[in-house]
């Protein structure tokens, strides 16, 4: 079966002792052979830096300018499109182009599919499609969040924790939100008090120009009603008082006179009787005039009133306009409060939804685990007797934990290496090299449902020989049915199951200036058995 994506070639040019060298892999399994020191660890060197991981300068070839990895990847699946089309990265063929050049004095450089792209970018892509498995990468095996996405997929609900997640990061989400909302609030709560005194204080005077006006008009009516009253009674008395010698008596007289005499014209004599009529208009506005004393309560009040104006002026700019545009603003603050609290109470509410239906989910996953953990178990003790760890048990278990992005399952890893000595933490009680073949035998388990395309194997024959190193061949071959396998081994017990055999060679070249040269080649299909059988003797 082809795997979604495979390594097809690598390109090293001035790497230690690489000069300019191209690597051919298969789609199945390849197995990197050579003599102790003869460069097979700077080809995985090499592949790291493929991987996004930061370039030491050191390894840039003695008197080169710089250092320089490519690798071509083969890509048939629309998975691997896709999300490359959704990084930007779109890929317009099958081939998928990783470069990084690596400078002695300037920061290295990195393209995917001929386009720049940062180091975090190149180590997105190696988590989701390649797994190194080495001596130090082993540690992974102790993780519980490691064993966790493993049992998942071997459960086959990935899919299904997919969603939980996006689903819990949705409840994070509002959660953070709530806080937010609630510092909002306990700080508003500190104005809240303050601002609800200056509205009701705006609010018992109630405020406007009009108002304020005829508050005004009053209480200077009421301090000059003696004033005015005389001032009428004065003038009413000129106008209409004394008889014939009133002013409206003497212009009457006068117009009378003036009308039997060609003194004035017919105009002026309008005029006349118009300014008559006027004065007598004034004279009727005067009698109409009621002053009303205004009682001391009454005027105390509209006293009161105007201070109050004064007052709120005072506090809140200088004019009433500017007391009716606070009033505005405070009440705004106000909606804003309990706009606030509203957001809190429909945040709790939706919370308290989310954490039901997540905890009614996780409580579905937790149950499949505790199965699939139980079936996993029997499979991988198998698995690993095959690989001559004979008396060995490992069990998996689960537990439950606090509400996460994974659900609340916790898992734990358990192992009995010898019949009757009890189980005890895998991490205290394996070595290196069976770390190794426990996790061999759990890639051997999951092959078939693994979504991981390209797997490096780094010492997984550290320590081991003879019958283990066959079976360890013979795991490594299971595996690459469903997924590449690229596996450095020194053992032909391994090397004999591959199907492609990549032989790395040291050679030192020149007379007065000696260089050490690495070179690579592929040992033809033809001629595997024989040069198999020149290896180190299979026993």
């Amino acid at each position: 079966m082809m795997p979604d994506l495979y390594l097809k070639s690598l390109h090293i040019r001035n790497i230690a002792t690489f000069e300019n060298q191209v690597i051919n892999f298969t789609h199945g399994f390849n197995a990197i052979i050579g003599e102790t020191g003869s460069g097979k660890s700077l080809i995985l060197d090499s592949l790291q830096l493929i991987f996004g991981a930061r370039a030491d300068k050191k390894i840039i070839r003695k008197n080169s300018d710089f250092g320089m990895v490519e690798a071509v990847f083969h890509a048939d699946s629309k998975d691997v499109k896709n999300w490359l089309m959704e990084l930007g990265h779109p890929s317009e063929s099958n081939e998928i182009v990783v470069k990084r050049i690596i400078y002695p004095n300037t920061p290295s450089k990195a393209w995917l599919n001929y386009q720049s792209c940062s180091l975090n970018l190149l180590t997105m892509f190696s988590r989701r499609y390649i797994d190194l498995v080495g001596q130090f990468e082993n540690q992974k095996l102790l993780n519980p969040s490691y064993l966790l996405k493993l049992l998942d997929q071997f459960a086959g609900h990935s899919s299904q924790v997919s969603e939980f997640s996006k689903l819990f990061e949705t409840l994070v989400s509002k959660k953070n939100q709530l806080q937010e909302f609630e510092e909002e609030l306990k700080q508003n709560l500190q104005q809240e008090d303050f601002i609800r005194f200056q509205l009701k204080e705006i609010e018992e005077l109630d405020p406007s120009i009009e108002d304020e006006k005829e508050l005004i008009l009053k209480k200077s009516s009421s301090l000059n009603l003696e004033k005015n009253q005389k001032i009428i009674n004065l003038n009413q008395n000129r106008l209409s008082g004394d008889g014939d010698y009133s002013i409206l008596s003497q212009l009457a007289l006068m117009i009378k006179d003036l009308e039997g005499s060609d003194l004035l014209s017919a105009e002026q004599l309008d005029n006349l009787a118009n300014s008559h009529s006027l004065l007598s208009e004034v004279d009727y506005a005067l009698g109409s005039m009621d002053f009303e004393p205004i009682g001391e309560d009454e005027l105390g009040e509209i006293l009161d009133r105007l201070d109050r104006y004064q007052k709120l002026k005072r506090k809140f700019g200088g004019s009433v306009e500017d007391i009716v545009k606070t009033y505005s603003e405070l009440k705004n603050k106000t909606v804003g409060f309990d706009t606030i609290q509203k957001n809190i109470s429909l945040l709790e509410s939706e919370i308290n939804k989310l954490t039901k239906a997540l905890n009614a989910q996780a409580q579905s996953l937790h149950d499949t685990r505790t199965k699939s953990a139980k079936k996993l178990s029997e499979l991988l003790t198998q698995s690993v007797s095959s690989l001559n760890m004979k008396g060995a048990s490992l069990v998996l278990s689960t537990s439950k934990g606090e509400l996460s992005a994974r659900g609340f399952s916790q898992l734990n890893f358990k192992a009995q290496t010898n019949v009757g000595e009890g189980f005890f933490d895998v991490q205290a009680i394996a070595s290196g090299g069976e770390l190794s073949r426990i996790l061999l035998g759990l890639r051997q388990v999951l092959s078939s449902q693994d979504s991981i395309s390209v797997f490096l194997f780094d010492e997984v024959d550290a320590g081991v020989g003879g019958e283990t190193a066959l079976k360890i061949g013979k795991s490594l071959s299971v595996v690459s049915k469903h997924s590449q396998v690229i596996a450095i081994t020194h053992l032909p017990q391994i090397a004999v199951n591959a199907e492609n055999l990549v032989h790395v060679q040291k050679e030192t070249i020149g007379k007065d200036n000696l260089r050490t040269h690495s070179t690579v080649g592929v040992i033809a299909s033809n001629d595997h058995k024989s040069f198999i059988q020149s290896m180190t003797p299979l026993n």
